[in-house]
């Protein structure tokens, strides 16, 4: 089951373009949005 935090990561990871931008824009590292 998805839960909210793996559905913003996702949200944001396609608005954003990369791993790397969405990092920046949820304040995290690369690697936990992967």
């Amino acid at each position: 089951m998805i839960n909210i935090k793996q559905l913003k990561y996702f949200i944001t990871c396609a608005d954003a373009g990369s791993f790397s931008e969405a990092a920046s824009v949820l304040y995290t590292t690369q690697s936990s949005v992967r």
